[in-house]
C-alpha cells in the first residue's frame, strides 16, 4: 500500500508484526492533553462520593441540566480502582421513578479529590420533553410485538413468571419458543430522534438461533418497534490482522486480496475496557468511523493535519461497526487514492493492536500512554493518537511525534 459462538473479546495474543507495517501506512500524530492541579490527600469513598456529586452540582449549567434532571437521578454503580483508589460513579437518569435508557452520566473523582472526567448522556430538561401517555399494551403483548418486529415467529405459552410492584413493572416471562432463556420486559423512557422522550417497554429475547441477544424497545402505546440493539457484539474489520506485517506477507500475494476479517479483536479488555469506538467511559460507541478512545484514523492527502473531506476520509461501519465489504474496497492494481478506505481501516485495526499490546507490558495511562479517556487511571488525557493514511507530506514513510 502507498500510505505514509457469539464473539467474546479474546486472549491476548503475542505481537510478532514489526514497525515496518506502521511505516508502510502512516504518519502518527497525539495531539496535546491536560493537567490537574493539586488537590488534598488521603480522603475515603464515601467523601469522593460527596465531592462527584457536589461537582456535578457545580456544574449542571454547563452540563445543560436542571436540577432536577440530577435530583431524580440515582446511584446506578460506583467502583473504586484498587490501582488508583479512584472512585467511578455511574447515575442513572430516571423519571417518575422510571429509568432513561442509556441515560448515564459517570464522574471519575481521583483518590486525592480531583475531578479526572465527566461523561455525560443525560436528556436535558427532562421533564420538558416527555411525550404524556402511559403504558397501553402488556408485557405480554410486547413480547409479541417484538417476536413479530424481528420475524422471530408466534410465541408460544408465553407466561408472566414473575412481576415487580414498581414503576417499571419489571416482569419476566417464559421462553416461548422463542428464546434461550427466560424473558426480561420493563418499563423505560426512550429517547427518540427530534428530542422527544416516549415510554416503551424494553424487552430481551437471546434468540433460538445463537447469533442475536436482541434488545429492544417498542412503543408502551402502540407496540411499534422503536429501537434495537444486539447484545451479540460483532464488531469486524477487513484487514491484514495481526502478526501480518504487510500485503506481502500474506497469501495470495498481491495484487490478489489478502485480506481477513478479524471480529472483535480486542486483545484485552482492561487496556480498552468499553471498545475502540468509545471515549465517554460507558457502554456504547460515541463514534462508528475509525476513531475512538486510543486512535483516530483518517485520510490526509493534503497534509494539513486534519480529516479530508468526503465521505472516503474516514470509513464508517454503521451501527454495528463493520468495516468490511463496500466500506473497505480494496484493488491492488489500482492507484493507491482508489483504496484509501482500506488503508485507513487497516491503519485504525493496527494502532489500536499496539496500543493494547503496549498496555499489557506497562506502557498504560500513569505511565503516558494515548488516550482520550484515561478512565481515572492515572495520566493525562485528551492525547489519542491521529493517525494519517496516505499523508500528502511524503511517501513510503512514517513519523511519530509527541
Amino acid at each position: 500500500m502507498h500510505d505514509s459462538t457469539p464473539s467474546h473479546r479474546r486472549l491476548r495474543r503475542a505481537l510478532r508484526a514489526g514497525a515496518s507495517a506502521l511505516a508502510l501506512l502512516a504518519c502518527l500524530l497525539p495531539h496535546p492533553g491536560w493537567a490537574a492541579g493539586p488537590a488534598p490527600q488521603g480522603l475515603e469513598p464515601s467523601q469522593l462520593e460527596t465531592l462527584a456529586l457536589e461537582a456535578l452540582e457545580a456544574r449542571q449549567g454547563s452540563l445543560g441540566l436542571t436540577a432536577r434532571d440530577l435530583t431524580d437521578a440515582k446511584v446506578a454503580d460506583r467502583v473504586v480502582s484498587r490501582h488508583t483508589g479512584a472512585l467511578h460513579l455511574y447515575l442513572q437518569q430516571t423519571y417518575d421513578g422510571i429509568e432513561v435508557h442509556n441515560a448515564i452520566l459517570n464522574i471519575t473523582v481521583t483518590r486525592d479529590g480531583v475531578v479526572a472526567h465527566v461523561g455525560n448522556r443525560f436528556v436535558p430538561d427532562l421533564a420538558s420533553v416527555v411525550v404524556p401517555g402511559g403504558a397501553r399494551i402488556s408485557p405480554q403483548q410486547a413480547v409479541a410485538f417484538t417476536a413479530q418486529a424481528l420475524e422471530l415467529g408466534s410465541p408460544r405459552d408465553l407466561a408472566v413468571l414473575e412481576t415487580s410492584s414498581g414503576r417499571n413493572r419489571r416482569t419476566l416471562l417464559s421462553e416461548a419458543g422463542i428464546s434461550h432463556q427466560r424473558i426480561p420486559a420493563r418499563l423505560v423512557y426512550l429517547p427518540l430522534q427530534g428530542g422527544r422522550v416516549k415510554l416503551a417497554w424494553d424487552v430481551e429475547i437471546d434468540a433460538l438461533d445463537s447469533l442475536h441477544w436482541w434488545s429492544v424497545r417498542v412503543d408502551a402505546e402502540t407496540g411499534a418497534l422503536l429501537d434495537t440493539d444486539d447484545f451479540v457484539d460483532q464488531e469486524q474489520y477487513l484487514t491484514y490482522p495481526q502478526p501480518i506485517e504487510s500485503p506481502q506477507h500474506t497469501t495470495p500475494l498481491p495484487p490478489a486480496d489478502g485480506r481477513t476479517v478479524a471480529v472483535d479483536p480486542y486483545l484485552d479488555s482492561a487496556a480498552s475496557p468499553f471498545g475502540w469506538h468509545d471515549t465517554d467511559g460507558s457502554a456504547g460507541p460515541e463514534f462508528t468511523i475509525t476513531r475512538g478512545n486510543n486512535v483516530h484514523a483518517y485520510a490526509d492527502r493534503n497534509a494539513d493535519n486534519a480529516p479530508d473531506g468526503g465521505a472516503d476520509a474516514e470509513p464508517d461501519g454503521g451501527a454495528g461497526l463493520d468495516f468490511t465489504g463496500g466500506v473497505v474496497p480494496m484493488d491492488l492494481s489500482m492507484a493507491p487514492n482508489t483504496y484509501v478506505q482500506a488503508a485507513i481501516a487497516n491503519l485504525f485495526y493496527w494502532n489500536n493492536i499496539l496500543h493494547d499490546v503496549l498496555w499489557e507490558y506497562g506502557f498504560d495511562e500513569a505511565s503516558g500512554n494515548f488516550q482520550v479517556n484515561n478512565y481515572g487511571n492515572g495520566g493525562q488525557g485528551a492525547d489519542d493518537v491521529r493517525a494519517e493514511a496516505q499523508d500528502g507530506s511524503g511517501n513510503c514513510n512514517a513519523n511519530f511525534a509527541t
